[in-house]
């Protein structure tokens, strides 16, 4: 009989744990200040895909921020969420994703990150990384879970395959998935087990015989960063605009910068290139051109859908949008959207999707004994056209307890229309 005493005692603690936390999060919430993304002009609905995220330090507690997310229709915190909402979104990372869930709940169940995917008219692929906590010591122990769906008989081929790896690394992640014929090309980035003065990171595909169900090749295209002499080659890789479609290339850029140390010890750099090379996931081969577009500016990123690249440079007087044609290898349109560029490149946050550009900015300011972020600013504009068809402001609608409330925003996204 006494255990079963127990077994009651432990129930009614965790009832009454469980309702604390709720109590507390309920009351901690309500006297937490809220915020809107408010339209300054344009169409407010452009605004209903973003979502803001970041941490609210508060007056005191800001060794403990609190999670907070903000978009067009208000605030939502960390402490205000059930247990099982904060647990799923610990492990289902759904952007990008969202239209497969729904389309497939099935075979998309326990499948998170949209680079893991690849879909076309005919079949659904998935690939990501396993890794045992050996790896941590750089013992190699890596696997590839993989996972197709034909969609026309719903048939589904699961399976997993070790990795061989001929050096050790401390990590790999999948950043893109690619079927090619009855071939899938799996695109890593792998971090080498070994501590150096520079990006030991490396960039392989991996060419697995789905009939076979091996590895027949792994190749490495490029490696971030290397030096030779006094001149030292990054690569910048373009990201894709849908991750989950098929796409023929791994495109990315070698830039060449020439580094100077003066006699105070302080460090110079000049960039005197930058090559945009494709790698070509049906042939293996790699072409190189020479400067598609002025990479001199400073914060420049890139993005790529089907035969456009699209580069973005920080102007004095807004956001550069260049769109560049691979096939004729020349820029066909560039615009410029109006907007105030923050001196700090983590300040301007930016995605492509939805045939639109998404843009957050929000100026940064470092003193001595503290940082601020300033009221930030969002803008969504026509991705061909470049035309802003909204505007819109973070405002607080509800101060918080404390009198000097500091909110930080640092990552944005966006859903599917």
């Amino acid at each position: 009989m006494k255990k079963y005493h127990y077994t009651l005692f432990i129930l009614i603690a965790i009832v009454v744990s469980i309702g604390g936390f709720y109590i507390n999060g309920a009351v901690s919430a309500s006297q937490l200040p809220e915020y809107k993304v408010v339209r300054l002009e344009g169409d407010k609905k452009e605004a209903d895909p973003v979502m803001l995220k970041g941490q609210l330090g508060m007056g005191r507690h800001v060794a403990n921020p609190e999670d907070v997310r903000i978009t067009s229709h208000g605030t939502e915190y960390g402490s205000s969420k059930s247990f099982i909402a904060l647990f799923s979104e610990i492990v289902e990372n759904n952007y990008g994703i969202e239209k497969l869930q729904k389309k497939y709940p099935g075979f998309m169940r326990g499948k998170a990150g949209a680079s893991s995917f690849y879909e076309d008219k005919d079949f659904l692929a998935y690939a990501a990384i396993k890794e045992n906590g050996a790896a941590r010591r750089g013992l190699n122990d890596f696997k590839i879970n993989i996972a197709l769906l034909e969609k026309q008989t719903d048939k589904q081929n699961s399976f997993s395959i070790k990795v061989s790896a001929k050096e050790s690394y401390s990590y790999l992640t999948v950043i893109d998935v690619q079927l090619v014929g009855r071939t899938l090309k799996i695109v890593t980035e792998q971090s080498l087990y070994k501590q150096t003065d520079h990006d030991n990171r490396e960039a392989h595909v991996y060419t697995i015989d789905l009939s076979k169900k091996e590895i027949i090749s792994d190749d490495v295209i490029f490696v971030y960063d290397k030096k030779a002499d006094d001149i030292r080659y990054y690569v910048q890789l373009v990201r894709e605009v849908s991750p989950t479609s098929p796409n023929k290339y791994v495109l990315y850029y070698i830039n060449a910068v020439k580094e100077k140390t003066d006699s105070n010890g302080e460090m110079s750099s000049n960039q005197l290139s930058s090559e945009l090379n494709l790698y070509n996931l049906e042939t293996n081969e790699t072409d190189t051109i020479t400067t598609v577009s002025d990479l001199s500016g400073t914060g420049n990123a890139s993005y790529y859908d089907d035969n456009t690249v699209y580069t973005l440079h920080r102007k004095d007087d807004g956001l550069q949008i260049e769109q560049n044609d691979l096939n004729s290898k020349k820029t066909v349109k560039s615009y410029l959207i109006p907007m105030e560029i923050p001196k700090q490149q983590e300040d301007l946050n930016h995605i492509i999707k939805n045939d639109r550009i998404y843009i957050f900015t929000a100026e940064s300011i470092h003193t001595e004994n503290s940082s601020t972020q300033m009221p930030g600013v969002l803008i969504v504009a026509d991705l061909k056209t470049g035309k802003v068809l909204y505007k819109g402001k973070v405002k607080p609608f509800k101060t918080g307890k404390e009198s000097n409330d500091n909110l930080w925003i640092n990552y944005m996204e966006v859903k599917e229309k």
